[in-house]
């Protein structure tokens, strides 16, 4: 049996997967056809889960003018004076009634904030190697790509993959406590493998 605080954290707070999103900009079309003006009223609905009961909410659109024309169209939160992009349906805890509102005051929980430092290193670095076309370990600075640009990814890129071996030389460590180091090069180099770490200690 674990102890007090042990296993998989839980929170009552709201899921950005499970929360039902409101885009104002699917109206944009639409506010610049009927010439909508600050504090027109549009009715949100959705159906609350497992109950199907309708939660509906009476929402003001603002607009702010572009430097080269033209409206962007806001939504006014209804609980708070922010203007956002989306609002989201749903209750930001077990104890509150469903509504519609923005992030901040739903207490949107964001699928990045569950993952703990190794996974969004391998996420960012994931990322990174998308926009640089490969590992830069491995490859010349791509057409079209400036030299400086390609330098700054590849740094951060070099910066994720040091915390990432940092983390991982740590863990052996740990496990070096409990066990001897074996003399056999290639039983030493098959657990350096699954720590991810390569003979010069960088990650895999």
């Amino acid at each position: 049996m674990g102890g007090p605080n042990s296993g998989p954290h839980r929170t009552s707070r709201l899921k950005y997967e499970s929360a039902k999103r409101f885009d104002v900009m699917e109206l944009r079309d639409q506010a610049r056809n009927d010439h909508w003006e600050d504090g027109h009223v549009v009715r949100l609905s959705y159906p609350a889960p497992h109950t199907g009961r309708p939660i509906t909410a009476k929402v003001e659109v603002s607009f702010t003018e572009q430097p080269f024309g033209g409206r962007r169209v806001w939504w006014s939160c209804p609980e708070c004076p922010a203007r956002v992009r989306y609002l989201f349906g749903g209750r930001p805890d077990t104890g509150r009634l469903y509504r519609i509102a923005c992030a901040v005051c739903q207490r949107i929980l964001y699928p990045c904030q569950h993952e703990g430092r190794v996974r969004r290193c391998r996420r960012q670095l994931k990322k990174l190697e998308v926009r640089l076309g490969g590992d830069p370990r491995t490859m010349r600075p791509p057409g079209g790509l400036k030299r400086c640009t390609w330098g700054r990814l590849a740094a951060r890129h070099l910066s994720h993959r040091q915390i990432l071996a940092n983390y991982r030389r740590a863990s052996l460590r740990l496990w070096m406590r409990k066990h001897l180091w074996p003399v056999d090069p290639l039983e030493a180099e098959a657990i350096l493998a699954r720590f991810g770490l390569t003979k010069d200690g960088d990650a895999i």
